[in-house]
């Protein structure tokens, strides 16, 4: 994953790098609502590591250890002892054992001549240590561990003089003089050893007398450290997992910004955003292991969200070091304080809040482990007869100190022809040996183990949070609304749009006021509140619109009532305002009168009848919706013509 679609992703997945910016912070121990949920991102695992690295000239080759977490012992063993492709199908042991063979057949000509025996002749040991015709070297077992070079070392010791297939005279002195000839005897610092001897025993004539001569050479592998790799961040190689993503709250609290006049006034808020981020790395099992040093394979894994809000450098190498041994986090913090200008409506405070963010993402991938040590190859030589032993000489032939490989190639490749620290003659050993040198000085044997990152990251921010008045809610008053209205039956108007304010004692505006805060209600002369809709009735849509309506003659009182639970003061936030405490509400008097009738029309408007005839009159009121629309049927002259109730 390249740095633009690294980005990208997480974009996606966190947010822009603005809202990351704030997302960092101090974490304060303070009495907090939370919200949000902890979730994951994936659920898939990392892609396991490469068979070959090459870095730097080094082939790193997979030798599929799963003992890291489990055996320090095992995994040093498995990756020295693996047969890999790599190296010619064969071990990183073997080969520095047929190196080891030609360094020291090549050393031990220098003084063999002190201890009176004409040499070793070792060509055997290239030849799965068999028996050469001028002498012999034989193989004391397979590579094999102690807890330090003390214990190594004595072991070497004993297997020679313990062994019974040489007829070695006065066996019991010499087994003295082995012990003896240790130049290890101080070194008791725990760490594993891997150790591997050969020793020879030969009859050579001195002078015309014949003594018996005994050489054991050992190979000893010491000062372990593992080197992680880090992978490339591409493909699966690093997978992240959201851990968790809260947002908490502290209740908001009042500062020194307050404006108690009756004026607008305006003021300088200074508001704190405080930061912080961590990282820290686990390496599963890496607490075993002393650190070596790290390689990068790639581009170096980037940390994203914590680099969104600080300008500085994470580093996954280092985070590495940092946690390696214990569990360490990497930690930066930061802190902001900018003024921000508010103007204060009169009589009101600020009220501040404080937003915290936390956030924690977990990268887990396969880590890539390496090793690196030394080696040195040592010599063990005395000789004896039957009536006296001479002294032995204990000798360091080669030591390749600190990272064997790369002293290795120093010393046989790229310093080839210099003077050799321990007097090597490199023409002669790589004559021998140069498959195993060339192999041993490009190439590193690797395992992998489970290893996770982890990103931390909280924010403190301070906020205006809103402007609190100073004094009590005290009067409810309508902006443009006439308190006295007419109305018919069957009229209407929208109560839900009149404007209304709230004031505070001196009459200047209560900043908090909001109309949605309380409700109409109609009310009798009496002041109780009318329900029956026999007069009037509210209603109101789902969208809020509420409308009054007049059902007949008569007169209410529409008047505004505050919600209880609402409007309190700065230095009082729950004293909240009744409806009892008001000096004064919105209340609107409707008289709702009657439809008058404005014309009757009969269906006849003259009519010829003699005696005794009848005639069926019908009469029709306009409006039609008047209030009363009875009609009342009298003859003008009960003597010429009568009318009943029917206007029959």
């Amino acid at each position: 994953m390249d740095n633009r679609n690294r980005k990208h992703f997480w974009r996606r997945r966190f947010g822009t790098k603005k809202r990351l910016s704030g997302v960092l912070g101090v974490l304060i121990a303070v009495c907090m609502a939370v919200t949000g949920t902890a979730s994951a991102v994936f659920a898939e695992s990392p892609a396991a590591i490469a068979d070959t690295y090459s870095v730097n000239g080094v082939i790193y080759y997979n030798i599929a250890s799963s003992s890291f977490s489990s055996s320090e012992i095992n995994f040093f063993s498995d990756l020295l002892k693996t047969n890999s492709s790599v190296i010619g199908n064969q071990s990183a042991a073997y080969h520095w054992n047929r190196i080891g063979s030609h360094v020291w057949n090549c050393g031990i000509n220098r003084y063999s001549v002190e201890l009176g025996i004409d040499g070793y002749i070792l060509d055997a040991l290239l030849n799965e240590w068999s028996v050469d015709k001028s002498g012999e070297l034989k193989m004391m077992g397979e590579l094999m561990s102690a807890s330090n070079m003390k214990q190594a070392e004595a072991n070497i010791l004993r297997a020679v003089s313990t062994d019974g297939s040489f007829n070695l005279n006065n066996k019991p002195r010499l087994a003295d003089m082995l012990e003896k000839m240790g130049k290890f005897q101080e070194d008791t610092d725990n760490g594993p050893v891997f150790y591997q001897a050969c020793y020879g025993g030969k009859a050579v004539s001195t002078a015309g007398v014949r003594v018996s001569g005994v050489g054991a050479y050992a190979l000893v592998f010491s000062d372990f450290k593992v080197n992680p790799l880090l992978p490339k961040d591409e493909g699966s190689n690093y997978i992240y997992k959201t851990v968790k993503d809260l947002t908490s709250e502290k209740g908001t609290e009042s500062n020194d910004a307050i404006n108690n006049t009756p004026l607008e006034a305006e003021f300088t808020q200074e508001l704190t955003t405080s930061t912080a981020a961590s990282v820290s790395s686990e390496v599963n099992g890496s607490r075993s292991y002393s650190l070596g040093n790290t390689v990068k394979i790639g581009l170096e894994h980037d940390f994203v969200l914590v680099q969104a809000a600080f300008e500085t450098e994470f580093s996954s190498s280092t985070e590495i070091s940092n946690g390696w041994s214990e569990s360490k986090e990497h930690s930066e913090e930061n802190s902001v304080t900018r003024g921000v200008n508010v103007t204060l409506p009169a009589y009101t405070g600020v009220l501040l809040k404080q937003t915290t963010k936390t956030q924690e993402v977990r990268t887990e991938y396969n880590c890539p482990v390496s090793i690196s040590y030394r080696v040195r190859v040592l010599d063990y030589a005395c000789m004896g007869n039957s009536s006296a032993v001479s002294d032995g000489k204990a000798t360091v032939v080669a030591d390749f100190m600190n990272n064997a490989q790369a002293n290795l190639k120093e010393r046989a490749f790229t310093n080839y022809g210099h003077t050799d620290p321990d007097d090597i003659n490199w023409t002669y050993v790589l004559d021998g040996s140069r498959e195993s040198a060339q192999y041993m000085s490009q190439s590193v044997p690797m395992a992998s183990t489970p290893a996770a990152f982890t990103e931390k990251l909280s924010t403190v921010q301070t906020v205006v949070d809103c402007y609190k008045p100073l004094l009590p809610l005290k009067i409810i008053q309508m902006v443009s609304q006439d308190e006295e209205v007419e109305m018919k039956p069957g009229d209407s108007m929208r109560i839900d749009n009149i404007a209304l304010e709230g004031l505070n004692a001196n009459k200047c505006a209560y900043s908090d006021f909001d109309p949605e805060n309380g409700q109409w209600k109609l009310l009798n002369s009496d002041g109780d509140e009318m329900t029956d809709g026999s007069v009037a009735r509210l209603t109101k849509s789902s969208s809020g619109r509420e409308t009054l309506t007049a059902v007949a003659p008569g007169k209410v009182k529409l008047k505004y009532f505050i919600d209880e639970d609402k409007y309190g003061t700065l230095n009082n936030p729950t004293g909240y305002a009744t409806n009892a405490n008001l000096t004064k509400t919105a209340v609107i008097e409707i008289t709702i009168k009657p439809i008058p009738v404005e014309s009757i029309t009969l269906n006849e408007s003259n009519i010829e009848l003699a005696v005794g005839d009848n005639a069926n009159l019908s009469a029709a009121v306009y409006p039609e919706n008047a209030t009363d629309s009875r009609i009342a049927w009298s003859s003008g002259d009960e003597g010429i013509a009568s009318v009943d109730d029917n206007g029959t």
